[in-house]
């Protein structure tokens, strides 16, 4: 009885694996056309790279406002955006960006009005949340990743400014800027934003995101 015993448990967690696998696999085939790498210049030769989420069905844009402003003012002369499918580039433009947060709107210069996209979460952020997001890392394409929220309430000095971030536990590298921060439902809960630096190292297992309560309030939703 004891070995049958021990092999109805190991079956039964490893009917858990796959179920979780699957699982993971069916969020990210849900969620994966609703994000964008995006890519800018001024000059054909030099880009900057970051991420970007799709909020509205006519290719309206969420990233941070460091992805595609220079030093937060102006507009990079090309922006550019690419589904995880596709080979080419295409053509972005600015829309418009928040004062007071690093957010800003972009749109895809296109005359298509059914992409997918995101809706927006309203509900209460709590610590422990599992969470989910797609990445453009080191500008090498888009990447899924899992983890929880750490955090609801850091506070953090920027340019004299005290800001509240959320944390989570998944770790980001350049290109993250801008990434969807959402859960199992695909509901967007907040934009990657920054990882943390000690003494010049930086922490791992940590990245700070705007939560979306941000830009709710940016736009008055």
């Amino acid at each position: 009885m004891k070995h049958y015993f021990i092999f109805l448990l190991l079956f039964c967690l490893t009917l858990v694996g796959c179920s979780s696998s699957k699982n993971n696999q069916d969020i990210y085939t849900y969620n994966k056309m609703k994000v964008v790498e995006i890519r800018c210049t001024n000059d054909d030769v030099s880009y900057f790279y970051g991420t970007g989420c799709l909020i509205e069905e006519n290719g309206t844009i969420l990233t941070n406002k460091h992805v595609v402003l220079q030093d937060d003012l102006t507009p990079y002369s090309i922006i550019e955006i690419r589904f995880v499918q596709q080979n080419e580039f295409q053509a972005a433009s600015f829309l418009d960006s928040c004062e007071n947060d690093d957010m800003a709107l972009i749109l895809i210069n296109t005359e298509t009005n059914r992409y997918k996209c995101f809706t927006l979460f309203r509900n209460q952020q709590v610590v422990g949340m599992e969470v989910f997001t797609i990445a453009n890392s080191n500008g090498n394409g888009l990447e899924f990743h899992k983890g929880m929220i750490t955090s609801t309430n850091k506070m953090v000095e920027i340019e004299n400014e005290v800001k509240r971030y959320y944390t989570s536990d998944i770790n980001i590298n350049p290109g993250c800027s801008g990434a969807p921060v959402f859960n199992d439902k695909g509901e967007l809960l907040g934009l990657m934003t920054m990882r943390y630096r000690s003494s010049g190292e930086i922490i791992l297992d940590s990245s700070y995101y705007l939560s979306i309560e941000s830009f709710l309030n940016w736009k008055n939703i």
